[in-house]
Parts: structure tokens; C-alpha cells; sequence
């Protein structure tokens, strides 16, 4: 009997200690709510913290009362042996069932110092290796994925600002363009990306009405950047800067989009109301297929391959024969505040698949992701949230990445399967610190390790950057 008591005594020893790791650890340890972010498995680990106080405090006190009746143990060994032994081997067995609550979350390993200017906000990102190279107004910036450290920084020239840059990278370098305040964007440079140098620099006929970063047309293929200019476009050889051929605009038109893949260049020319989508060799110039367009205001290439082009908010997706296939509605930044290289980010082409933010035509707040099939713009699946998706990515697993933001800043990562839009795992909310993620344009790059996220930002009060670590 005296047996029965000691262990009943140091299980309800085990419950109370269980309680106060689990109400320790759901306010200070893995399983806090940063600003709302919870991970995954917090109702239960709330529901098991109050059932283990309340459950473990009434039974120690019965087992206790029982223990030292009639026959039983004196109160000082009950007290000062039996109940703190249970407690203290309870603590690993309870350590581990609230690891096995608690899904994965994502902690902050570093952030950049704020931009100063404030005013001076990135035109887009380039994610290379382990380096995140920023461009901003008034200069490009490399940081350290794992660590945040800069490796370099390339200031523009004086007297002028980053006005354009490609929206992809070739071989380590990325193309960007400057030019003086309210004055064409004229300054073309191939920027090697592991230490800020120029490849080679040149001055291009550039088009006088292209004066801002929105406008600069540049995009830089495998071995080719390909430049929009005053009543052409050339395409320049990337080891050198020297033309390798240059393709004259029709009388009355102008390039108003250039996009590249490795191989291929597009360029959207608006000639009047009119625009057309032509595909050309990057390598010689020499055209393939062209499309006309519907008109707009608003146009950029979201992809030279396979071909998808946005115009007023909407992707037009194209076959390998130039035949329009569907059109696909995006949901683009608030107020059109996005990054000027990069106006939609909340969009990613996977495969054969077009995943974008959803908004409804009530809410400017996209708070759903929906994949369309490009070949007729079919919506395949749609997956709710509810909080605003910032920015969306493929992992490097095959899985989808959606960027969640609530009122306050705080971002959740919540992995999606492409092919459904199922949930493919638990979700990764970001701890450390509130107001990380801005209310403007975000872009996700996710990594083996984590994930580094880049804030457009504009008022200073977001890091333009930051990583992330599981």
C-alpha cells in the first residue's frame, strides 16, 4: 500500500510539474505567440496547461492526503521526497509530449539596419548562392543569407540613382541601369554579383521619356542584355558591352516591356493604343513569333519562358507559337505599391501551373492563393487564409511557400502542395520581433535552412531585409 501511495503521489507531482512547463514554455519558450503567429499545436498545448494546472494541483493535494493517512508516509518525506522526485521525473516525459505538440517555427537570426534615406526604397532583389543582393534607389547592397553580414555595397554614381535592373541573374552578374533625377535612364552596367564590381559600363541612347524606374526597360538573357533604347532595341554582348545586333522600332512605336529567359527575349511594343508581344532570339536578334496584345496602361513581362505577359492587372500566357491561351487575374500590390523592377510578386509560374494571390473585389487585401492552368486559365485549386498573403515562392523541395502577414507585421510561412494547394506540413510562423513583414511589396526567398525576406519598405519602420532560420 505504502507503495501505491508513493507513486500516486509522484505522478500528481509529474502533472504539476508538467503544468508549469507547459505554461513556461506556451509564454516563453518555442510555443509563444509572437503578435499572433502561433504554431502549430497551440490549442492544445493551452488545453493541456489549464487541464494540468487545475487536474495536477487537486490531484497532489488528494494523493497527498491520502499518502499520509493511517499507515501511510510521514508528511515531511510525502512533501520534501515523494512529490518533488515525481515532479522532477516527470519533466523530460513532459518535455518531450510538448515538442511533439509543437510544429516548427521560424526564428529570427538577423535584420538589416534601416534604410537611410527612409525614401530611398529597393527597386527589386536578386537572390544568388547565399547572397541577397538589394537594389535600391541609391545603391545595390549584399548580405549574407545566414547571417545578415554585408559583403559589399555599390553606391550610384553621384548625382544619379538606380533606375532599372533585370529581373533575372546570369552567371553571377545582374543588369542595372542609372541615370540622373528626372533624366533618361542611360547608364547601363553588368554588376558582378559576389563583390559589387562592374563587368563593364556603357551609355545607351537611352528613350527620353523612360525617367523612372517603372518605366526602364532592361533584361538580361545567358550571355545577352537586352536593352530597350530610344527607337530600338539592342541586344549587348555580356562579357563586353559590345552590340550584337540592334532591332529598329516601327515608325510611330516603342519598346514599353522587355523581359528574357536564358535564351529568348520579349518585347512588348506599344504603338499608339496598340500593343504587341514579339519573341526574339537573345543571342542574335533574329525574331520568331509575334501576338498582338489587348491595350493597357500598365504592362511587364512576368516570364520570357514560357511567355506570360501582365497587362493591367491581368497574365496573358502564351504558347511556343505565340497563340494568347487564357487570361489570368493577379492580384497586384495595394495601391500599386510595389517594387519598380518587380511590380508582381505575389505570383509564381510552377510548371504548367500560374500561382497567384486571390483578392476579392471587395478586399485590396489578397487573403487566398489560386493556381491556373496557363494552357486555358482553368482555376485548378484555391486555398483561403486568414491573414494577407504578402509573397509567395517555390522551396527548394518542390513545395509552396505562401508568406501570410497580419495587422501588426508579424508573418506566418505556410507550405502548400502545388499540385492541390493542400497543406504540405505545419505552419512556420516568425518569432523574435513584431513589425517585420511591411504592408507594401515582400519577396520570398526561401533557402534549405529558413527563409530571407525583402521589405520594399518606405517610412523606415521595416528591416529591408531579414533571415529567418528553423
Amino acid at each position: 500500500m505504502r507503495v501505491t501511495k508513493a507513486v500516486m503521489v509522484a505522478l500528481a507531482g509529474a502533472v504539476v510539474g508538467w503544468a508549469v512547463l507547459f505554461v513556461t514554455r506556451n509564454y516563453a519558450g518555442s510555443g509563444r505567440c509572437a503578435g499572433g503567429a502561433c504554431p502549430t499545436g497551440s490549442g492544445a498545448r493551452t488545453g493541456l496547461a489549464f487541464l494540468f494546472v487545475i487536474g495536477g494541483v487537486l490531484a497532489l493535494f488528494a494523493a497527498v492526503n491520502w499518502a499520509i493517512g493511517r499507515g501511510g508516509w510521514p508528511r515531511r518525506q510525502v512533501w520534501g521526497v515523494l512529490a518533488p522526485a515525481g515532479l522532477l521525473a516527470g519533466l523530460l516525459p513532459g518535455w518531450l509530449l510538448y515538442d511533439g505538440l509543437t510544429g516548427g517555427r521560424l526564428d529570427l537570426q538577423w535584420s538589416a539596419g534601416r534604410d537611410r534615406p527612409d525614401t530611398a526604397e529597393a527597386l527589386g532583389n536578386w537572390a544568388v548562392g547565399s547572397t541577397l543582393v538589394q537594389v535600391r534607389a541609391n545603391a545595390l547592397t549584399a548580405y549574407a543569407t545566414r547571417d545578415g553580414s554585408q559583403r559589399w555595397q555599390r553606391p550610384a554614381p553621384g548625382g544619379e540613382s538606380v533606375c532599372a535592373m533585370s529581373d533575372r541573374t546570369s552567371g553571377g552578374t545582374g543588369l542595372v541601369a542609372f541615370g540622373g533625377y528626372l533624366k533618361p535612364c542611360d547608364t547601363v552596367a553588368l554588376v558582378n554579383l559576389s563583390d559589387g564590381q562592374p563587368v563593364w559600363q556603357r551609355t545607351t541612347d537611352a528613350d527620353p521619356e523612360v525617367i523612372k524606374a517603372a518605366d526602364a526597360r532592361i533584361a538580361l538573357a545567358d550571355g545577352t542584355a537586352v536593352v530597350a533604347e530610344n527607337g530600338a532595341v539592342r541586344g549587348l554582348a555580356a562579357g563586353d558591352g559590345a552590340e550584337r545586333w540592334k532591332r529598329p522600332e516601327a515608325e510611330g512605336c516603342r519598346a514599353a516591356a522587355v523581359g528574357a529567359s536564358a535564351a529568348r527575349a520579349l518585347v512588348v511594343d506599344r504603338c499608339g493604343e496598340a500593343l504587341r508581344l514579339s519573341s526574339l532570339n537573345a543571342r542574335t536578334g533574329e525574331p520568331g513569333w509575334s501576338s498582338t496584345l489587348p491595350s493597357g496602361k500598365e504592362v511587364h513581362v512576368l516570364s520570357a519562358e514560357p511567355a506570360v505577359v501582365a497587362v493591367d492587372g491581368k497574365a496573358l500566357p502564351f504558347d511556343g507559337a505565340g497563340r494568347g491561351r487564357a487570361a489570368i487575374p493577379l492580384a497586384l500590390p495595394r495601391d500599386y505599391i510595389g517594387f519598380a523592377a518587380r511590380p508582381v510578386t505575389r505570383a509564381a509560374i510552377v510548371g504548367d501551373v500560374l500561382v497567384t494571390a486571390v483578392s476579392p473585389g471587395w478586399n485590396p487585401a489578397p487573403r487566398a492563393v489560386g493556381a491556373y492552368a496557363l494552357a486555358d486559365g482553368r482555376q485548378v485549386w484555391t486555398r483561403h487564409f486568414d491573414d494577407e498573403v504578402s509573397a509567395l515562392a517555390l522551396r527548394p523541395d518542390g513545395r509552396l511557400a505562401v508568406l501570410t502577414r497580419n495587422g501588426g507585421g508579424d508573418g506566418t510561412v505556410r507550405p502548400l502542395d502545388v499540385r492541390t494547394g493542400q497543406p504540405a506540413g505545419g505552419i512556420e510562423p516568425l518569432a523574435g520581433e513584431d513589425s517585420l513583414i511591411g504592408p507594401w511589396s515582400v519577396e520570398l526567398f526561401p533557402d534549405p535552412h529558413g527563409y530571407v525576406i525583402a521589405n520594399r519598405t518606405l517610412t523606415g519602420d521595416y528591416p529591408p531585409a531579414l533571415g529567418a532560420r528553423r
